[in-house]
């Protein structure tokens, strides 16, 4: 008989519960988790970053979220002279870069598949405040549940 009160009590509480909110916590919580690997990732780069000049040889396009995003692919050389050919993950306009055009890349030496562009680490502040922002989103959407 309690596995059925307590069940029944777990009904009312979900009936009860405000899932605008928790949908605004999540939300939050998920730009939050997606910006704090992005400082990591930004972070160790720092720690192990070496400078190349790449080229840009193409651009490839995505489509997210209904709109087509241009990502430069690169082409460069790493200290050992190896040559890799990647997809920048930062999408540009067509117009700020050119195909064949001189870039400065910084990469992860022990895993020269993560890299920036070099003129791409001026937005080293995104994150932060990507974190900030989903904070104060998962802040008001627990207010929102206790008060609401």
């Amino acid at each position: 008989m309690k596995v059925f009160d307590r069940l029944f009590s777990l009904a009312d509480w979900a009936n009860s519960l405000n899932w605008t909110a928790v949908l605004i916590m999540l939300m939050g919580g998920l730009a939050f988790l997606t910006a704090l690997i992005r400082l990591r990732k930004q972070r160790r780069l720092k720690r192990n970053c070496v400078e190349t000049t790449g080229m840009v040889v193409r651009f490839s396009s995505r489509l997210i979220n209904g709109r087509f995003s241009m990502h430069p692919v690169i082409t460069f050389k790493d200290h050992q002279n190896k040559e890799f050919t990647l997809v920048s993950e930062i999408s540009t306009g067509a117009s700020r870069l050119k195909r064949g055009e001189s870039v400065v890349v910084v990469y992860d030496r022990s895993d020269p598949k993560v890299f920036v562009l070099k003129e791409d680490t001026l937005l080293d502040w995104v994150p932060v405040v990507i974190i900030i922002i989903s904070f104060a989103i998962m802040l008001f959407g627990g207010l929102w549940l206790r008060l609401g």
